[in-house]
């Protein structure tokens, strides 16, 4: 009678690697958690102050592809794609070229390995997640790629993929590029603060990028400039970074 043994799953999450400390019976990935690769976000001017992680989506899989565990007994996970700015905002971790092309690959490079490490035992392997709107991360179809994600996942679970690489790494060289925001609509929640974090310097998006002028690189840095001055100042600090964009802004 009743249920039979429960399996617990340890997500793997916020500095914790060994899923045996805590008395689980298996753990899982939870990607990107505990990215250790290059940020890029040096390399990126940001229309609004930004003190997150840029990392690219390439670094990030290989990482996890690699990664070895305490435990001997790890289900692989994979994500889509990565953008949590309407989440927290400044602090977001953006993951760069997260495609269709390169969510196929990560998977299906999961799907074998799993295959490999665990014969003849359970083979798992998560995908993080269907519908996370708000971290830019989902299988569910969109404007941008429309099923492509699901289609993806058809081909690895079918077998079919012909993936060998990652087909989109890095950003465009010598450029600097900006978020140009998008209108609120009055009903706008949380959510479509996504739009804000949607960065143009990804060479594969089908929306334009704009390059900065001299003027306005140097408008930028002043801003900064000015912002951190006036930080222990929030009220004051926002009404003056408003004024000076009012004042400066080119990129319009």
């Amino acid at each position: 009678m009743g249920i039979g043994k429960i399996h617990l799953v340890c997500a793997l999450t916020h500095g914790n690697l060994d899923y045996q400390a805590y008395g689980f019976d298996v753990g899982v990935e939870f990607p990107p958690h505990h990215p250790t690769v290059p940020n890029m976000s040096h390399k990126i001017d940001f229309y609004r102050d930004f003190r997150g992680a840029v990392f690219d989506y390439a670094d990030v899989a290989n990482l996890y592809l690699v990664r070895q565990y305490p435990g001997s007994n790890v289900y692989r996970a994979v994500f889509p794609a990565w953008d949590n700015t309407a989440r927290v905002n400044e602090r977001a971790l953006v993951v760069l070229n997260g495609t269709p092309e390169n969510y196929e690959y990560w998977l299906s490079s999961a799907v074998s390995r799993t295959r490999a490490d665990f014969p003849k035992k359970e083979r798992m392997v998560f995908i993080n997640a269907w519908n996370e709107w708000a971290e830019g991360c989902h299988l569910e179809p969109e404007r941008k790629y429309g099923h492509a994600y699901l289609e993806a996942t058809k081909r690895v679970a079918e077998g079919s993929s012909t993936k060998h690489t990652f087909t989109h790494i890095g950003k465009h060289r010598n450029k600097q590029y900006f978020i140009k925001p998008v209108p609120r609509a009055p009903e706008a929640t949380a959510v479509a603060e996504l739009s804000a974090a949607t960065i143009r310097a990804d060479p594969f998006a089908p929306t334009p990028v704009y390059e900065r002028s001299m003027a306005n690189k140097v408008a930028i840095k002043a801003r900064r400039g000015l912002g951190l001055l006036l930080r222990p100042f929030p009220g004051l600090r926002q009404r003056a970074v408003n004024l000076f964009l009012r004042v400066f802004d080119d990129r319009k």
